[in-house]
């Protein structure tokens, strides 16, 4: 499932795989189809358009956009690691993947493939921490950086050897709150945000970039469709936003 080889040490507990860290042909597949599927229905949406796409009654799911690296975690009951799909780079004994385990056990959770975002909180200052900044710090040889780097999951793929993802996801939603919780000061946990409908967007989207979150992710509930959301100061990432979460 896992190969050493491609392992590098980065602290007593902790290891990285730039890539090739996992060979496990099936479980790569399924995470690289579900990045496919998911990624086809993500639209970007500019902050003055959101009036006019996002304003009837239709329930959605709201949640902070984080800027991080998408991930998935996989536990058995005895192998667990972080890993992106399809090249295949791994995390083995990342800090919070104890708590994050402790929370699955606690959950009645025995084995699970989640799909979320390896990402830096945000703790003030002027500049707020990026995927490049989470990169640095988990191929860093600091501990104490590897202990800032911190889990929010925003889908289930399989739960307990059943396939999640033709579930309606406001069982998803509610789902991922119970094994994972939603308290945010800590290393892992549901992504931060609400269900609601299309005119609790406008809203939302201004309480959450107010606190200095990067955008919104807003998940219609109807049907998979997907609309990310930034500030019109940061709409000119947009090519580059539009290829990854």
């Amino acid at each position: 499932m896992l190969n050493t080889s491609r392992f590098t040490k980065k602290s007593p507990t902790y290891s990285v795989a730039f890539d090739q860290g996992v060979t496990d042909a099936g479980l790569l597949d399924v995470a690289s189809k579900y990045n496919t599927q998911i990624s086809s229905k993500y639209r970007f949406l500019s902050e003055r358009e959101i009036p006019a796409r996002l304003n009837g009654t239709g329930q959605v799911a709201l949640s902070v956009k984080y800027d991080g690296e998408g991930n998935f975690f996989y536990w058995d009951g005895d192998k667990a690691f972080f890993f992106t799909a399809p090249k295949g780079r791994a995390r083995i004994g990342l800090p919070c993947t104890a708590g994050l385990i402790q929370q699955l056990k606690s959950a009645g959770v025995t084995k699970c493939l989640l799909a979320g975002e390896l990402y830096l909180p945000h703790t003030g200052g002027k500049q707020r921490p990026q995927i490049s900044d989470v990169i640095h710090a988990s191929f860093s040889t600091d501990p104490k950086l590897h202990s800032e780097i911190h889990f929010a999951v925003y889908d289930i793929i399989m739960l307990n050897g059943k396939d999640w993802t033709q579930k309606p996801f406001s069982d998803t939603w509610a789902e991922m709150e119970r094994i994972v919780g939603h308290d945010f000061t800590v290393p892992a946990h549901r992504v931060e945000g609400m269900l609601g409908n299309e005119a609790d967007v406008t809203s939302y989207f201004s309480l959450k970039t107010g606190q200095g979150h990067e955008g919104l992710v807003v998940r219609r509930l109807e049907r998979l469709e997907i609309f990310k959301i930034k500030p019109r100061s940061e709409e000119r990432r947009v090519g580059k936003e539009c290829r990854s979460r």
